[in-house]
């Protein structure tokens, strides 16, 4: 009979959103942001070598076993990371604790609540942050909401404050692409200002008339006919008489 395993809270890397999860899950989709999320504990065994990759995030633990190797730029385990073999990576995120193991060789700028290095690992100059919880994971064991709702520390709210200048409504989200609750990019819309769309203004005088207000000739640059009555003096006289 295959034991029960009890269900999990886990912490979205994405956006920052906890929800619920099976013991047994390797991957899901967050119901904060709908997008894909590793839940699952990730293993190097040994003998074996993974990378060079971009990045490897999980909502579990990243163990690289000795005679391991793992080269990636940026790893992030809520977890936390157990280096018995070599990890060569530019920055290393936990949240739990870093273990670097006597035989390890490890390369990378940490930030960990907490770091455990025993005698004789091979560190590359980097930048240690001990303690440091960027993500605020230390409440998740708690079963408290995340101290400010997103990852890295930054709440959907306070990033559309950002970019609406405080305006959170649907219409400020919608200008930007964004649904309110970042659940995710929509089409892009027009959205006119209270009050219709302002009035254009003239770029320049209208066609057929001239700058000071008075009608073109329209006549097609044609002389005036002397013989026109219209032309003739007021006074009587022949056109050309002085």
């Amino acid at each position: 009979m295959a034991r029960s395993v009890s269900p999990k809270t886990v912490q979205c890397y994405l956006c920052g959103h906890r929800f619920e999860v099976s013991g047994r899950a390797q991957s899901t989709s967050c119901s904060g942001c709908n997008r894909p999320v590793f839940v699952a504990d990730e293993v190097v065994k040994a003998g074996q070598r993974r990378g060079p990759i971009r990045e490897l995030r999980t909502c579990g633990k990243v163990t690289v076993a000795r005679r391991g190797r793992l080269i990636c730029d940026v790893i992030e385990a809520h977890g936390g990371v157990d280096c018995q073999g070599i990890v060569d990576a530019k920055k290393v995120l936990c949240g739990r604790t870093l273990t670097i193991g006597a035989k390890a060789q490890f390369k990378g700028d940490v930030q960990a609540p907490a770091v455990v290095m025993e005698e004789g690992a091979r560190v590359a100059p980097s930048l240690f942050a001990v303690p440091s919880d960027p993500r605020g994971l230390s409440s998740l064991d708690k079963g408290a909401p995340h101290p400010s709702g997103g990852a890295g520390g930054e709440s959907n709210a306070s990033a559309g404050d950002k970019k609406t200048g405080g305006d959170t409504s649907a219409t400020a989200y919608y200008q930007r692409g964004r649904r309110p609750g970042g659940a995710g990019p929509v089409t892009r819309r027009k959205v006119e200002p209270p009050g219709g769309p302002p009035s254009k203004a003239s770029d320049g005088p209208k066609p057929g008339h001239k700058p000071g207000g008075k009608p073109n000739d329209t006549s097609g640059g044609k002389p005036a006919d002397p013989k026109d009555p219209g032309d003739a003096p007021s006074d009587g006289s022949e056109p050309g008489d002085a």
